[in-house]
């Protein structure tokens, strides 16, 4: 298993053009982003949650890397998730900082000016108060996961994210339906930690299948 560091994009260099705007050289994904891999799957299984965690964990490995480093992403979805390349399970490299939070002593939350992620978004982040953006990050994760599944949003409107009203997929396996009902928790001393996610009895049963990507 790697390092979560590996599934952050990498910049390479810092180049100014002749106007002395600056141009960032950033590592190239062949793979584009997790958009692709979006289905519409109505049904499915065992193997279909076995595929999503593949790439589903990556995600956690960077973001829990991000958070012990005291960064938030705060800008968590799809698009921002990027493939090295085309395979069945493909290295992810997570992406686009511009909305990220450096978490301190002094400055543990963050300002409610400071938002993201848009449909993949915590509730809390649009309520105009400061929030934890590691929990924040967390609700998008789940977010993530359900859409890689599914190739749908888990709740029909802002008014349901407001009250975690998602909704349930009758072949999602006991265990996943109780993961990703402690993290789309409305109160967040209650939601699930992303540091904890890859602890979950889910996670845990799908590690224990097969091996490290």
């Amino acid at each position: 298993r790697l390092d979560g560091s590996s599934h952050i994009l990498t910049l390479r260099d810092v180049v100014e053009d002749d106007r002395g705007v600056d141009a960032l050289v950033l590592e190239y994904c062949e793979g584009g982003d997790l958009i692709r891999r979006m289905v519409r799957r109505e049904q499915g299984g065992p193997t279909d949650e076995a595929a999503a965690f593949g790439i589903w964990r990556q995600i956690v490995d960077g973001v829990t890397h991000m958070h012990t480093c005291g960064v938030a992403h705060l800008d968590l979805k799809p698009q921002n998730v990027l493939l090295t390349n085309d395979a069945d399970v493909p290295h992810v490299k997570l992406c686009d900082f511009s909305h990220s939070y450096i978490i301190t002593a002094a400055e543990p939350l963050v300002p409610p000016t400071q938002v993201g992620a848009g449909k993949y978004m915590a509730p809390e982040v649009a309520l105009g108060v400061r929030y934890d953006g590691k929990l924040a990050d967390c609700w998008s994760c789940g977010v993530i996961l359900y859409t890689l599944l599914t190739g749908a949003l888990p709740f029909a409107d802002a008014d349901k994210i407001g009250i975690a009203e998602w909704r349930r997929v009758g072949w999602f396996s006991p265990k996943l339906t109780a993961l990703l009902e402690s993290i789309f928790v409305v109160a967040v001393d209650r939601r699930i930690r992303a540091t904890d996610l890859l602890a979950s009895a889910w996670a845990t049963e799908q590690l224990g299948a097969g091996p490290s990507p």
